[in-house]
């Protein structure tokens, strides 16, 4: 037996809560992995394993949206840690 294919509903809660886990992590906070994954299968009905495989499939999809975003996160983390201001991180 298959399951069903992913509605659309689905779809965009998994990025919008693959974005929401990006953006905790590149602040630096923590978050409940177990938690989140517990959520997102009481709103889309879906298995743990199946929204972690979901969630995988993501992460590749928004690199290019997130990727620059993340490199701009770690050099100005770098720069607060180096003691520099942000002013100077800034490419322009």
């Amino acid at each position: 037996m298959t399951a069903a294919d992913w509605s659309y509903e689905g779809n965009d809660t998994i990025a919008a809560e693959y974005l929401l886990i990006l953006s905790e992590e590149l602040l630096g906070r923590r978050y409940n992995k177990a938690a989140q994954n517990r959520s997102l299968q009481n709103q889309i009905g879906r298995s743990r394993d199946s929204i972690e495989f979901k969630i995988s499939n993501v992460a590749p999809l928004c690199g290019p949206w997130t990727g620059d975003i993340q490199k701009v996160c770690a050099e100005v983390q770098f720069a607060s840690v180096a003691g520099k201001s942000r002013r100077q991180v800034v490419r322009t």
